[in-house]
Parts: C-alpha cells; structure tokens; sequence
C-alpha cells in the first residue's frame, strides 16, 4: 500500500518544528540570563552563582532583549488577579516555568492551598508541559520529524486499556481546576472508554466547586458535551456524578421527579438527538437547547393564549432566564430556543396558527424548527406523517385528538444509543 502522502500544511509544521528546534538553545539562554538578571537587581547587582547558560546567552550572538530584563525586573505591573495571587498564600511547586507578560522564564509554579488554579499561563520542556495536561492520553506527542509517538506520562497505556485516568494525584488535579471533571466525561464518551477508579471518585468530589468556576465557561463545557452527538451518555453520566444540578439546575429537578419509565423515556429523545448530530444535522446551540427541553416542554405544556408573549413551561422560562442571567447564555439562544419549543404543536398539527400554515412555513426558524421536531418523531414514534407532510411540501392537518402536549407519550422500543463511557468504582 502506497504510503500517504503530508499535506501542504503538514510539511509546514514540520518545517516550523525544524526551526524551533534549531532556535531552541537561544530561547533558553536568552530565559535563564533573564532569570539571572531578574536575580542580580534583588541582590544590589551582584550574582553569586549565575546559570551556566547565562555567559552564552550574554555574548554578541544571544544578546537579550531589554524588554525582557525589564519585564521581569518589575518595570511592568502584573495583572491585579495575580498580584492578589502573590499574596495569596501560595505553595511553590520547583520545576515549572511562569510567563510575566510576553517572556517565559524558568522557575516556580505557584499553586493555591487550595489547589484551585486561576492562572494556567505556565510553559517549560516537553516533558513538564505533558505533566501538567490533565489526562494521559492528553498528554502525548508526536514528532513528524521521526515519526515517534512521545509518551512521558504512560498515555499509550491507557489508550490501550481505553480509560480515561488524570496524571498526578486525582485529588489534587480535579481541585486545580473542576472543569476538568466535564473534559473526562466527555472524553469517556466520545471515545467510549471508562474512567479510572480513583479519577472518578476525584470527580465525584470536585463537583461541589463546578460553582467557582466561570459561570461561562461551565456553559461552553455544557455545550461541548450536548454538540459531540453523545449527549446521552454524557447526561447519564453526570446525573450519576451528581453535577447537573450545578449545571442545568431545571433539568436535573425535572429528572429526578421522573420514575426509571419515564427517565428512559427523557433518554430517547437525547439518544435521538445523538443520532441526528453524528449524521451531520446542523444543530446549532439553541436547537440543542430546545431538543434536550423538548421533553419538559411536551409533559407541561405552556399557552398562546395568555396576556403578553407565548409562554413555554414554567420549568424552561425559569431555566433560560436562569442562563441568561448567570452564565451569560447570548439572549438570542434563549429566544430562539423558546420560539423553537412553541412551534412544535403546531408542526405536530396539534395546534392551529394564527395566519395559517403557509405564513408559519415562511417564519425564519421554520427549518431549525422541524429538525428539532424530527427529533420528537425518531423519540417516539409519534407524528410521522406529519413530519412527512412538512418535508412533502404539504401541512398536517391539525387534530386535537393526536397524542402529544400534556400526555402520557406511548413507549418506543429503543433502536440504539449514542457512544459508551462510565465511571469506575
């Protein structure tokens, strides 16, 4: 078999790297004489012991930016959150590198008591770089140059026992940053391998600080896991580490109301979505949103015929003004998904539209609408020949009598689900 051939792009990179590597001893003289220089103006300018590199990087052909010694020496102020860090009561970890302003220098990471990371701005070797990543199959390298797989931190071991295992101590790595605990489940998802035993009680108890974290960022990781196409797993997954109630607080009160039936049943639909998503569906943020409501909205049904605006369930207006508010969800997801949630009576032909079928095809969100609605059907079973109406370029004929708002949904036998992952121990 012909070997494949690189990419423009990839011969480039390669071609990057043979440049760094040759630019690499510069770069670290030009750090450590920094560093000693940095040192020098504590001590009244003298330097008992400088680093062996520093009289190489001190000749006419390394000679270091001034700018740097400036940085470093205190010519330029840290931002406020890192001056607060600096005072903060840190433990020093030796063997790392810091960046201050646009100079990386070789010394101490400073991390909190607490292990909480709010700055993570921090470079160095290969092998310390791979060390800090969260998970060991994150953690590997590959030189083109060679074509070696670098390992530093027994990735390829767990690639190969397919589970998902934090490197360093668990504890410890899942308290730096809780977000981390997110990235696990959605790798063991996506990938379909399990979680290492004590990564996933370290889980389990980094959950309580998901609420000190960026209220925005826990959205996007929230995202990220629902655009994989293994929202599903991902769901089950987190209702087991008892997260979702830091992250869709309305979704978790609506699922722990729910027998083991009716909880299989909620799945379907996120189980449906997954399949749509993996078949390449367009399904932006707001047509996840309202897919993963759909089944709250369908059990309570909100009305049209209210003073004001359409209102959808009480459950989904509280959960979207909730994200607005706290975690920054643009207004214009939440509206979207909204108006997505009310239109699917009427294209399950359960509801007649003020302006008549012809005017509510022309409505902007008509298309997004109907994917969203296609997920109700593959869920349930329900309303085919009115999604086949729709496609045909016909209307449902609106009947009050099909089953659907504020019913008990008949059971589908499940086709098959979206991609595996688990928790251990």
């Amino acid at each position: 078999m012909e070997e494949p051939q690189p990419s423009e792009a990839a011969e480039g990179d390669v071609r990057t790297l043979d440049t760094a590597e040759m630019a690499a001893a510069d770069v670290e003289g030009m750090a450590a004489a920094a560093r000693d220089a940095v040192e020098a103006s504590k001590l009244d300018g003298h330097l008992e012991e400088p680093d062996e590199l520093t009289a190489e990087a001190l000749s006419d052909e390394h000679p270091i930016p001034m700018e740097a010694v400036d940085a470093l020496s205190g010519e330029h102020e840290l931002p406020a959150e890192a001056a607060d860090a600096a005072d903060g009561g840190e433990t020093p970890i030796s063997g790392e590198t810091v960046v201050t302003g646009e100079v990386v220098v070789s010394g101490e990471l400073k991390v909190p008591r607490d292990h909480f990371l709010s700055e993570d701005n921090v470079f160095g070797t290969a092998m310390q770089d791979a060390r800090r990543r969260d998970f060991t199959i994150n953690g590997l390298f590959y030189d083109p140059t060679v074509g070696e797989v670098i390992d530093h931190v027994r990735g390829v071991r767990d690639l190969r026992l397919q589970q998902i295992r934090t490197i360093g101590d668990p504890e410890v790595r899942m308290r730096e940053d809780p977000v981390r605990l997110l990235r696990a489940v959605r790798f063991a998802c996506k990938l379909g391998f399990d979680i290492e035993p004590w990564t996933y009680a370290a889980m389990e108890g980094a959950v309580e600080d998901l609420p000190r974290c960026s209220a925005p960022r826990l959205l996007e990781e929230t995202f990220r896991l629902i655009r994989g196409g293994v929202s599903s797993p991902a769901l089950k997954l987190l209702q087991a580490l008892d997260a979702l109630k830091v992250l869709l607080k309305p979704l978790d009160e609506y699922l722990r109301r729910q027998d083991a039936e009716s909880l299989e049943d909620y799945f379907l639909f996120a189980d449906a979505l997954d399949v749509l998503v993996r078949g390449g569906a367009p399904f932006d943020d707001s047509m996840l949103l309202a897919a993963l409501l759909l089944p709250l909205s369908l059990e309570s049904p909100g009305s049209e015929d209210t003073p004001g605006r359409p209102m959808v369930a009480q459950d989904i207006e509280a959960l979207l003004q909730e994200l607005v508010r706290t975690a920054r969800l643009p207004r214009r997801i939440a509206e979207r998904c909204r108006m997505m949630l009310l239109a699917m009576p009427t294209l399950a032909g359960l509801r007649r539209r003020r302006g008549g079928l012809d005017s509510f095809r022309k409505h902007p969100l008509f298309s997004e609408a109907l994917l969203v609605f296609e997920v109700w059907v593959k869920a349930t079973g329900e309303h085919e020949e009115a999604l086949a109406a729709w496609h045909g370029g016909a209307a449902p004929t609106p009947s009050a009598d099909a089953p659907g708002l504020g019913r008990k949904r008949r059971r589908r036998r499940r086709r098959g689900g979206g991609g595996g992952g688990g928790g251990g121990g």
